[in-house]
């Protein structure tokens, strides 16, 4: 089958995801300054009927309508908001409550000759307020703070709002007697800042026979620093003329107190809109940077917004912003904020599973606590998925066991092999259970008919654990190893598509490798706690805290020192991995007492002497042998004193140097912490600590 080429029409605006997303940010913001100003939003249909939009026929619009026929139906699609507008307040007057404030922001089309910022079908957005029968002034003077509002909030800053008022301008035509080319001399001197003077002054005097001195005149008076003040001699020589001035100063005097500051607005004369039907104030917009792009935003005061429809008069003051044209400046200019999150969610769930229930109820959850959430299903491999949320800028990815929060080790690790028990695998060794289990549960293996349980762990063995332990809860299958790679490689592979960071497969395993990529794959719901341990002698790591309150890790010593540097044997890697498949072999555990640590200011892993003896190993012996004094004394009815002897030797050298002498060492060897370790100061805060 032959296909068509795709393609989109000139004219029309098509934009990719992340631009959508900053250009509805921009409605966005005006629809929100709008609302600010107590104006209600409105849409109108996109089809008229022909002779409603071409009510006032003739001219440009006739030529660029789109206008089809539908039946016996004469139809056309908008060109403007302005002339749907007129038509829905002159069909709902007696409906509608006046003054009547509304915005509107919608497509429009024309048939006009496609360029670079100009476009078929764009957006306008709209702002008009519609009196009934009259209008105040106080509504000309408001609609350039609207304009400030709202492209302050779209981020721009650098702009001027330039007004003028048409009844100025002819009533200047009056008395520079040019009534009756006012028409052709307004539209003329629009183009001035196109064009410049000369050639303005070339067209009216050419074209449309101005006088050359009224010509000047007019320039002289459009060119002038002070607009307001060009414009007192000519005062009390045309009604209308008066009327402009005192409207247009009447503007101006408000705009400040509506909060326009006065760098941001300025009167200008030659602002005339051509458009027939504006009446009173003018406005346009400029970027001050980008003069080349022309007015952004214009409108004005008109006086009979319906007159096509109804002989009911209906005064107005509006603007509009053509937003696709404005969206396309700002693009070209480098206005775009490209740090606006621009991603469709904010969670991305990855459900790990055929089933999906858990995922599909954890989204909604998210949902309804206000948080953007997308479900990714597609068959894909891990890597790719994260890479659709790497693309689309979500800033989250929830991977997502399926229903294996809601099942036991038990039953996300059965048993699938038979034990075929292992040489080197005592019957009631302490670690004979665990190489059971983890042979049976298929998560670790021995080599032909030994298990080496005394053999040192490699970071690769315990990947290969980690790895198998979420395929059997999630069901992501593990790769196949290509040839030429290490054994472990696919596990390695595996590990990092779920974004965990594993070191050299081929060096020792510590503890805390050990742990941190087994905490990476074990639900949380797995690892219910038994303990109640909250702080540990050398590590607060939370996956430690959690793995030692589940009853899987223990310390090295009574006190629960972790040493997470500590290499592992495959005996004690399968203790622990044994009690995260089978929770009867979990166990409680309770640090022995902390009073001695705290009170030598120590932790239990601290070092104390060059040879690497640790408080956790020296303090209990000075504490046993202060007990020994203890009792002593008791025995013979006395006081403890450290003043005391045993053999001539007062209790505070004993202890001293018979603890020291137990670990074959002497003062000179102990490290900085040993020399600032007093026995008799430690006693004493031991006491205390007692409440003895």
């Amino acid at each position: 089958m032959a296909h068509i080429k795709p393609r989109t029409l000139s004219g029309f605006m098509e934009l990719l995801p992340a631009r959508q997303v900053q250009f509805d940010r921009m409605v966005e913001i005006l629809r929100k300054s709008y609302s600010l100003y107590g104006f209600t939003p409105l849409d109108t249909p996109a089809i008229e009927a022909a002779e409603v939009l071409l009510a006032k026929g003739g001219g440009e619009t006739e030529k660029q309508i789109y206008r089809f026929t539908k039946g016996d139906t004469d139809l056309a699609l908008r060109f403007d908001l302005t002339v749907p507008l007129a038509k829905y307040v002159a069909l709902h007057q007696n409906e509608l409550t006046f003054p009547f404030r509304r915005f509107q922001i919608s497509k429009v089309y024309r048939g006009e000759r496609a360029q670079k910022g100009r476009y078929r079908e764009f957006y306008q957005a709209d702002i008009d307020v519609i009196g009934d029968g009259a209008l105040d002034i106080t509504n000309e003077a408001e609609i350039p703070s609207i304009i400030y509002k709202t492209f302050t909030a779209l981020g721009l800053h650098r702009f001027k709002i330039r007004v003028n008022n048409r009844k100025v301008l002819n009533g200047l035509f009056a008395i520079l007697g040019l009534e009756e080319q006012a028409g052709d001399v307004m539209r003329t001197i629009d183009k001035l800042e196109k064009i410049g003077p000369e050639k303005v002054k070339a067209i009216l005097t050419d074209d449309f026979a101005v006088p050359p001195q009224a010509a000047d005149q007019l320039l002289e008076l459009l060119a002038a620093a002070d607009p307001m003040a060009a414009l007192e001699p000519f005062k009390g020589r045309n009604e209308l003329f008066d009327q402009g001035v005192a409207e247009l100063s009447t503007v101006v005097k408000y705009m400040s107190a509506f909060g326009v500051p006065e760098d941001h607005f300025m009167v200008d004369l030659t602002i005339a809109r051509g458009l027939d039907y504006y009446t009173g104030t003018v406005y346009e917009t400029v970027m001050l940077d980008h003069p080349e792009v022309g007015s952004i935003c214009s409108g004005g005061r008109y006086d009979n917004l319906a007159e096509y429809y109804t002989d009911k008069q209906l005064p107005g003051v509006g603007i509009s912003i053509g937003l696709t044209r404005l969206f396309s400046v700002l693009e070209a200019q480098g206005y775009l904020n490209d740090q606006l999150i621009t991603a469709p969610a904010d969670v991305l769930v990855l459900p790990m599973t055929e089933e999906l229930t858990a995922a599909i109820s954890f989204a909604t959850a998210l949902r309804e606590a206000g948080i953007r959430a997308q479900i990714h299903t597609e068959k894909k491999k891990f890597k790719q998925k994260l890479s659709y949320a790497d693309k689309l800028s979500i800033p989250y990815a929830a991977l997502l066991a399926g229903s294996a929060a809601a099942v036991t080790p038990e039953e996300a690790f059965p048993a699938v092999h038979t034990y075929p028990g292992f040489i080197d695998v005592e019957e009631g060794a302490w670690y004979a259970d665990a190489a059971r289990v983890c042979c049976e549960v298929g998560l670790m293996q021995g080599t032909g008919h030994a298990f080496a349980p005394d053999e040192l762990l490699t970071v690769g063995e315990v990947a290969a654990i980690a790895a198998r332990m979420n395929q059997a809860v999630t069901g992501e299958a593990i790769p196949e190893a290509d040839p030429g790679q290490p054994w472990y490689a696919p596990y390695v592979t595996y590990l990092e598509g779920l974004g965990v960071t594993v070191p050299d497969g081929a060096q020792t395993a510590g503890r805390q490798d050990f742990i941190t990529l087994l905490a990476a794959v074990v639900p949380e719901d797995m690892l219910t706690p038994i303990n109640t341990i909250t702080s540990l002698p050398d590590t607060e790591d939370a996956d430690v805290l959690a793995f030692y309150n589940a009853g899987i890790l223990t310390g090295v010593d009574d006190w629960g020192t972790f040493a997470g540097e500590r290499t592992l044997t495959r005996a004690e890697c399968a203790a622990m991995v044994a009690r995260v498949a089978r929770t009867e072999l979990r166990q409680s555990f309770t640090p022995a007492d902390y009073d001695i640590f705290t009170a030598a200011g120590m932790k239990p892993s601290d070092v104390l002497f060059t040879g690497g003896t640790t408080a956790g190993q020296f303090l209990p012996v000075v504490q046993e042998l202060i007990d020994g004094l203890e009792a002593d004394c008791a025995a013979a009815g006395m006081e403890f004193n450290w003043f005391n002897t045993v053999d001539g030797v007062e209790f505070l050298d004993y202890v001293t140097d018979t603890a020291l002498a137990r670990f074959g060492v002497t003062d000179d060897d102990g490290t900085e912490l040993y020399q600032n370790f007093d026995v008799q100061v430690y006693y004493s805060r031991l006491l205390d600590l007692r409440g003895e």
